[in-house]
């Protein structure tokens, strides 16, 4: 309710005060995305890097179509199911959400948020068995698309944004990577190589099955002739990489070899593609999605 000035009422003006501060939430199950869900004052809160049971103390950061999401401040009453995470990033970086759950509870989780998106989403209330196939939990993804941003002293940094901003977070290595993936990162956060980045927007990775090939794609504003000499260093002097591809806005250009084959199905993959595998052996088809035995399969790939 509001005035005939537009001000809100005395009510209204205290649930605002309310909603501003902090305040104890116990969440009570994780949605997809990685956070938890709880209730207050009749609200719907989601706030990152909780675990359902536990007692929180959170501050609400915005409000969006009803929903407030909050940030967390101290655990309270922590899960027995809370785990240390293990990357020194965790919390800040916003490339992972789930490395405060163990691996096996990680794989649970997973399955109910599967099983909660079928029914709220495609109207598919299915109780039958949703096997699980489960990668190593570390250095697994074959795929990272790095930001590139200038940084307060003017050097050139590689990484992820922060959790829910738009502020690189730098990484000197990502322990969900492959370990090809990882020994780029390593040489492109070297000076020689960060400072010839400045240019680009986006470095996206894309490493083979077999985690020996790469393709690499430059996404920004290079220059020709620079973006022609960075593409030949990338290919002769990387570890592993095989092919570049220069993407300026809706043109592209690929040096070196255009597409990494793997052999499940015997897919080729070009270089700009977002597709992405675990480095474990796909099941057979017949296993991931409804199939004669009426069981439902889900992929579950560590922390992504």
């Amino acid at each position: 309710m509001t005035t005939e000035e537009g001000q809100p009422t005395t009510n209204n003006r205290q649930l605002v005060t309310v909603l501003l501060m902090p305040f104890e939430l116990t969440p009570h199950k994780l949605v997809y995305g990685g956070e938890a869900l709880g209730y207050h004052q009749g609200r719907p809160v989601l706030v990152s890097h909780a675990l359902p049971g536990e007692r929180l103390e959170v501050e609400p950061v915005r409000t969006a179509k009803g929903v407030v999401h909050a940030r967390l401040l101290r655990v309270l009453t922590p899960s027995p199911q809370r785990v240390d995470a293990p990357c020194p990033y965790f919390g800040r970086c916003g490339g992972c959400q789930y490395q405060h759950v163990g691996a096996e509870q990680q794989a649970s989780v997973k399955r109910e948020i599967l099983r909660e998106t079928l029914r709220r989403i495609g109207k598919i209330t299915w109780s039958g068995e949703i096997r699980i196939h489960a990668a190593q939990p570390w250095n697994y993804r074959n795929q990272a698309r790095l930001k590139v941003a200038r940084q307060p002293d003017g050097s050139v940094g590689l990484g992820f944004f922060e959790a829910e901003s738009h502020r690189l977070f730098p990484v000197d290595a990502c322990l969900i990577l492959s370990p090809r993936l990882n020994a780029v990162l390593k040489t492109l956060r070297e000076p020689e190589w960060s400072s010839r980045l400045g240019q680009c927007e986006e470095v996206e990775m894309l490493a083979d099955d077999g985690d020996e090939q790469v393709m690499l794609t430059l996404r920004g504003r290079l220059k020709p002739k620079e973006a022609e000499a960075l593409a030949a260093d990338c290919l002769s002097r990387l570890p592993g990489v095989a092919g570049v591809a220069l993407e300026q806005g809706r043109s592209w250009r690929v040096f070196g070899q255009p597409a990494l084959r793997y052999s499940v199905g015997e897919f080729q993959v070009p270089g700009q593609s977002g597709f992405v595998l675990s480095g474990f052996p796909i099941p057979p088809a017949g296993t991931c999605g409804l199939g004669d035995d009426r069981r439902i399969g889900t992929l579950c790939r560590g922390d992504s």
